[in-house]
């Protein structure tokens, strides 16, 4: 289905030495990198339901979020549908279990780095190396110490913040690799200002996956990557040398379109509306349908920061496309 209207206002930029004043000589984030969120999502897998109720509720109380698995098929299953961090795992689970589960995870193609935090009975030098070989990041002795637990996650949050800044240093989204959200922010921090002063302004047209959500909850991490980087990959291949493809947020993408008039901007959301049309994304034996807006706003505006318009500030829809307004389970996902 398409559905096209027509705005009830627009704006257009009217300088392009704005544009060039703006954009800083390097996209690239600064070597400081943003820090983490206090809180991990993490996965335990153990055998020992005690001390998982236990860990669990001593990392809850820090401020993470826990999941337990005690089978290593489960915990295989989880790691690929969540958007973990951190992994704790039993590496005396049976049959070799825990050292299995370390390769497997680590094997994995998933999108992001995932710090595997391992522990177990042994304590010498060649059961630690065979946690390290088989992929953990640290392995420890039990019993675990909830001191050096803090420690040890401490240790996981340097190394994943390096790794974050390695991915993002470049300003390129990990998952789709258009513009991220903390190059777009600065960027667009810059122009807002100079808008400002100099009595000018701009489009913004929003992409946004209306279903990202139940793509996400139903299908997990790895089709929800699929569908971003189905609708990045349309979307660099249409917009203009002097434009902006930036990912905002989960299942949501901005265009920044400059020196574009109200004209330009319905011919612009038709084009976008054209090439998403119909997208159906396959992953494994299902074929995912999402459900896609359109939609623009002007800048600056009086009482909105410039990542405030990104958020909060009210849009214009020019276009829908996808399924029906219900998104009923069949439209959201249909089987191949």
């Amino acid at each position: 289905m398409l559905l096209v209207r027509r705005p009830r206002s627009g704006v257009s930029l009217r300088n392009t030495t704005l544009w060039r004043d703006a954009m800083p000589d390097r996209m690239e984030d600064e070597t400081q990198t943003a820090e983490l969120r206090d809180g991990f999502r993490i996965l335990i897998v153990s055998k020992d339901a005690l001390f998982a109720r236990v860990a669990k509720a001593k990392l809850e109380s820090w401020g993470h979020s826990v999941h337990l698995e005690s089978d290593e098929a489960a915990a295989a299953g989880w790691f690929l549908v969540d958007p973990i961090r951190l992994a704790i795992i039993d590496f005396d689970m049976p049959d070799g279990g825990g050292e299995r589960l370390c390769r497997e995870l680590r094997g994995s193609s998933r999108v992001g780095y995932v710090y595997l935090l391992c522990y177990g009975t042994g304590t010498d030098k060649e059961r630690t190396m065979l946690a390290l070989e088989s992929g953990a990041d640290s392995y420890t002795h039990k019993p675990l110490h909830s001191g050096e637990l803090k420690l040890r996650l401490n240790h996981a949050r340097r190394l994943l913040a390096l790794d974050d800044a390695v991915f993002q240093g470049a300003g390129a989204d990990i998952v789709t690799g258009v513009i991220s959200r903390a190059a777009f922010d600065r960027f667009l921090g810059v122009l807002y200002a100079q808008a400002r002063r100099a009595g000018l302004t701009g489009i913004l047209m929003f992409v946004e996956v209306v279903n990202q959500g139940d793509i996400y909850r139903r299908w997990g991490v790895h089709a929800a990557h699929a569908v971003e980087q189905e609708i990045a990959g349309r979307l660099s291949g249409i917009h203009r040398s002097s434009d902006f493809v930036a990912k905002i947020a989960e299942g949501r993408f901005c265009l920044l379109l400059t020196n574009t008039s109200v004209t330009q901007t319905q011919a612009v959301a038709l084009r976008v509306a054209e090439v998403l049309t119909g997208l159906v994304v396959d992953v494994g034996s299902r074929r995912l349908s999402p459900r896609i807006t359109i939609s623009t706003i002007g800048f600056p505006t009086e009482s909105l920061e410039a990542h405030e318009v990104l958020d909060h500030a009210p849009r214009v829809t020019l276009a829908v496309v996808g399924g029906p307004e219900d998104l009923e389970d069949d439209y959201l996902v249909k089987p191949i």
